[in-house]
């Protein structure tokens, strides 16, 4: 049952993992899609081969379809690690943000309380006060002549009145401008410190990395990895030991009814003394130990039985053959069983 539990629990994970890495890249239409579900799938049937081939003893094979997955991992971490690396950039930009537009205002704030404003020009009060000086000299050095007479000094007074207004205009102006430019500056000066009292706490974009003093994008990446490892290797080696594990025998599985001579073997023990029944028979010649192997794995394949380690049940037949006062001795460098071969054709019922 176990055995199941751990194939279908890695192929949910690696599914999801997949379904996560194509979501990111932008969905099934996304032009490296199929790469992505191919990885996943190669991940899963791989670890399914390793395992298997490991149950077979293949350690080889086992080891060059490792490393192809291994390839593909690394592969899978390095897409992991963008995904990662682009979600904490958009976690980020808010932070950022706002923390630039803290510095903006701050330093708005800090313009505005030095600003300091030109005057206006005087240019139009200085030359309304020259007019005026000027008009009241032509009316002192000509009201004095004998040759001006009143309509001449109403007329030069005219001119005076005139300059005086001029000069009374551009006084109220250049007043105007200055009390503009004042009151331009104190609303400046309230509007960024409103600015800067609406500003929210400042917070850290990255307060791990600030706090630890650990480079920001060493921990984005081993965030990145330590994902990756978290869902594809163990996922990975779920399926490879679902795949590893012998299937529980009638006997392990219907443990509450009773057992029978005829129960499947379920101890290289077990297996050696019904493979001594049903396999090997007297014989006035020998056997070699060598081409017992081979007619033990063909007698469990025929009994839809999963065949135990060559060394385990090697032990086994040796015990057996020991008790039972089976001799084993050298033929032509090589170990033989005495006195016993194996059946012309295999007692394979039962």
């Amino acid at each position: 049952m176990m055995r199941y539990v751990f194939i279908v629990a890695g192929l949910i994970a690696l599914g999801a993992s997949t379904m996560m890495a194509v979501g990111a890249a932008g969905g099934l239409s996304a032009p490296v899609a199929p790469g992505l579900i191919a990885m996943g799938a190669v991940l899963a049937v791989g670890a399914a081969a390793v395992g298997y081939a490991l149950a077979s003893r293949h350690v080889g094979l086992a080891i060059v379809i490792g490393i192809g997955m291994f390839a593909g991992e690394i592969g899978a971490m390095i897409q992991t690690a963008q995904r990662v690396t682009a979600a904490r950039e958009a976690q980020r930009a808010p932070l950022v943000a706002e923390e630039e537009k803290r510095k903006a205002a701050i330093a708005e704030l800090a313009a505005a309380e030095t600003a300091k404003f030109e005057p206006p020009s005087r240019a139009r009060l200085e030359a309304a006060t020259a007019a005026k000086a000027t008009a009241e000299r032509t009316v002192a050095e000509k009201a004095a002549e004998k040759g001006c007479r009143e309509n001449c000094r109403m007329l030069l007074q005219a001119a005076v009145d005139a300059a005086q207004r001029e000069a009374d205009a551009a006084r109220d102006e250049f007043a105007e401008r200055e009390r503009q430019q004042a009151a331009a500056g104190a609303q400046r000066l309230a509007n960024a410190k409103a600015a800067v009292a609406a500003l929210k706490p400042p917070q850290s974009a990255s307060p791990l990395a600030e706090h630890s003093g650990i480079p920001e994008w060493l921990l984005d990446v081993v965030e990145a990895l330590a994902l990756s490892l978290a869902i594809n290797l163990p996922a990975s080696a779920l399926i490879a030991l679902g795949v590893k594990m012998r299937p529980e025998s009638p006997v392990a599985a219907s443990a509450e009814q009773p057992q029978t001579i005829e129960a499947v073997a379920v101890t290289p023990r077990d297996h050696a003394a019904r493979f001594g029944v049903e396999v090997l028979a007297p014989s006035e010649g020998s056997t070699p130990v060598a081409a017992l192997h081979g007619a033990y794995v063909e007698w469990c394949r025929a009994k839809g039985w999963q065949p135990f380690a060559p060394r385990e049940i090697g032990k086994a037949l040796l015990e057996l053959f020991g008790r039972a006062g089976v001799e084993v001795a050298q033929v032509e460098g090589r170990p033989h069983i005495v006195g016993a071969r194996i059946r012309d054709q295999l007692k394979l019922a039962g």
